[in-house]
């Protein structure tokens, strides 16, 4: 038998005391009785009758199951300490499986209401006590007031994989084709090189504002490395 963990350490850092008296509200277990709200660990419940429990800011949250246990991850306020860079900061953790969606809705909720300009990034483990295959990966998430992208490292494998798979004839992303047009092209503008700078700029506007082209010998080089690279020999 093998168990399974996703394990992630990341901070809201710089907090205010508004934004640490809301989160610490937001991530305080409640019942939902009768539609109305009660704190479980502060007035007597009777939890028999409660509809939903769970943290404060899943509450309203339709996608989310009860949680009777809190949030689906560990968290500590952590004070201004000297020589930190977070300064007063939320810690959110996991030592062996924690949700990832309900850190990425509680900081977007965050988000939306102090900081909605800003955006909040993640990444996080999956690991396995066992080594089987395909049981190892990750990802990160990045959040903003309006989005949530997640990106997973097994799906970013098989991407590049298939991208190499599909490109294993081009060279610094030319085809075979491609490549011997630039190069002609390379020589073909070492033969103008003859010309006036001002005549250059005024052919070629990428050039105008005293950006100087390749010399001749500068070209030459270029052409021997991008060829050496193919372990071909450039001929003049």
């Amino acid at each position: 038998m093998a168990d399974n963990y996703v394990e992630f350490s990341e901070v809201i850092p710089q907090l205010t005391d508004e934004e640490q008296a809301w989160l610490a509200g937001q991530l305080q277990t409640v019942a939902l009785i009768d539609g109305q709200e009660y704190a479980v660990d502060q007035q007597p419940v009777n939890l028999a009758e409660a509809t939903w429990r769970g943290p404060r800011f899943l509450s309203q949250a339709t996608h989310f199951d009860d949680c009777d246990d809190g949030p689906g991850f560990q968290f500590r306020f952590c004070p201004n300490e000297a020589g930190s860079p977070w300064g007063r900061h939320l810690w959110l953790f996991s030592d062996e499986y924690g949700d990832l969606d309900q850190v990425a809705e509680l900081v977007q909720q965050f988000l939306r209401r102090f900081r909605p300009s800003q955006s909040w990034a993640m990444c996080y483990a999956a690991t396995c006590s066992k080594p089987r295959v395909g049981e190892f990966g990750g990802g990160a998430v990045i959040i903003t007031a309006k989005r949530i992208v997640w990106h997973d490292a097994q799906a970013i494998a098989e991407r590049e994989q298939s991208g190499v798979a599909s490109n294993q004839h081009k060279t610094a992303g030319f085809s075979a084709r491609e490549l011997a047009t630039v190069l002609a092209a390379l020589r073909y503008w070492q033969a103008a090189l003859n010309a006036p700078s001002s005549q250059i700029a005024a052919t070629y506007p990428h050039f105008d504002g005293g950006l100087p082209p390749l010399s001749a010998a500068e070209i030459d080089e270029l052409c021997d490395d991008t060829l050496s690279s193919l372990g071909l020999r450039c001929k003049r």
